[in-house]
């Protein structure tokens, strides 16, 4: 394991907010610029990672091609990377899963339901799946108001199903964006992905027509 994946791991938002001595406005302005600069890219497995860094590049590409004619190419190139970036967090990150953090946002039970029957309904008609299920606090049966959505979506095999599977998490997240819900959602490239998860707790499966999650934890 790389360095960067270790210390990304070993890092962990809420136990950055219970250090002490350090002001809260300051520990949330801090987590708010860790989480813009690095959008979970080093959790990601290598298809979403892959992913994450071509909108990224689409995204500053579209940015320049608009204010490069109205400024130095210097200043165009930091504001294209900064409104890019944005951008790219807005449409493909996690925000209000991170505004959880801060105890900013309340999400009732029926919203959480209501999300995974939705989830359920979309990943049935997307062909690129393999499984999904809901890790977390849903799993633990600890669900609060302050709680987020942990989803992991394995992906089928080859680079279509890659693309698709990873336009299908994006949608995703945009969708819990508008409704400001707290999802915290990645796609597996396959089952070793959920290697990463807590190993003392059993997912709520969503979807598996193929029995992957079923078999993996014993159901």
């Amino acid at each position: 394991m790389s360095i960067g994946k270790y210390l990304f791991r070993e890092f962990s938002y809420k136990r950055f907010m219970e250090i002490p001595y350090i002001p809260r406005i300051m520990k949330c302005f801090l987590l708010v610029c860790i989480n813009w600069i690095f959008q979970s890219i080093l959790y990601m497995d290598r298809t979403e990672r892959i992913f994450k860094l071509v909108c990224d590049i689409l995204f500053f590409s579209l940015v320049l091609f608009i204010v490069s004619p109205i400024t130095d190419l210097s200043v165009a190139l930091i504001v294209a990377f900064a409104i890019g970036h944005t951008i790219n967090w807005i449409s493909n990150g996690h925000i209000f899963s991170l505004l959880k953090t801060f105890g900013c946002i309340d999400t009732s039970e029926e919203q959480f339901e209501t999300f995974i029957q939705q989830l359920s309904r979309l990943a049935k008609q997307e062909t690129s799946i393999l499984a999904v299920a809901c890790y977390g606090s849903i799993s633990r049966g600890t669900l609060k108001k302050t709680s987020d959505l942990d989803v992991r979506l394995i992906r089928k095999s080859g680079f279509i199903n890659g693309v698709r599977s990873c336009i299908f998490m994006l949608l995703l997240r945009s969708r819990a964006f508008l409704a400001a819900f707290p999802l915290d959602g990645y796609v597996l490239d396959d089952t070793r992905g959920l290697m990463k998860m807590r190993s003392d707790e059993k997912p709520v499966i969503v979807y598996d027509p193929s029995s992957v999650l079923k078999n993996w934890y014993g159901y």
